[in-house]
């Protein structure tokens, strides 16, 4: 990990240059459209997921509006950096981020345990299609970030929640055809509570990495 950050510094001009070198899209225009796109499908998934009565669903929606909050304070920790020297202005937004994530995947946890006290059947045919879309829009949006995340702890941060959104989105639409097959009422409140470890053993490393280079 040392390694990615000491090439973090020596590249911090390119980076944080108002044209992309390399050709591609600025960083400022991806946070633009990571944010966008997301908060979009928030409104899709709490929606639906009220409509047919899926912890899933909803569950990602909320998660997915903390990572659109936390894209926000990731774009403001990049302009903020690119206007002054001072780097940690990015370690404390990849801080934030990682730490809303982690927060965030605790509540859903809490709500699952709660639903696998009194699983409900959501309709299954539409926790499909609307997962479906989650995993395509999520992992689109992470492709954008790919480029700088080795780089930019901020970035790397950036990248890494969109895809996680774009795991527990495949998960939920996994668990949507489970139920449609099996009827397995609690395979919805199940698939939460996993994927929400996995997150925040994730998202931890990436709190426990911003708060190492902090103290540097």
């Amino acid at each position: 990990m040392s390694g990615s950050h000491h090439h973090h510094h020596e590249n911090c001009d390119h980076h944080h240059s108002p044209v992309d070198q390399s050709g591609g899209l600025k960083p400022d225009r991806i946070f633009k459209i990571g944010i966008t796109l997301n908060l979009l499908f928030v409104f899709v998934e709490i929606y639906y997921g009220y409509v047919i009565d899926s912890l899933a669903l909803v569950s990602d929606a909320f998660h997915n509006l903390t990572d659109v909050f936390a894209l926000m304070i990731g774009w403001l920790g990049y302009e903020l950096t690119k206007r002054s020297a001072a780097q940690k202005y990015s370690l404390w937004a990849a801080l934030f981020n990682s730490s809303v994530l982690w927060l965030g995947s605790f509540w859903v946890i809490y709500e699952a345990i709660e639903r696998l006290q009194n699983p409900e059947m959501p309709v299954a045919k539409v926790m499909i299609i609307v997962a479906s879309l989650g995993f395509v829009i999520n992992f689109i949006s992470a492709k954008l970030f790919h480029k700088d995340h080795h780089h930019d702890l901020n970035m790397k941060s950036a990248y890494l929640h969109l895809m996680a959104d774009a795991a527990i989105s495949l998960g939920v639409a996994v668990a949507g055809v489970i139920i449609y097959f099996y009827s397995i009422s609690w395979i919805d409140p199940a698939f939460s509570i996993i994927i929400s470890v996995v997150i925040i053993y994730g998202s931890g490393k990436i709190v426990l990495e911003s708060l190492k280079k902090l103290r540097q």
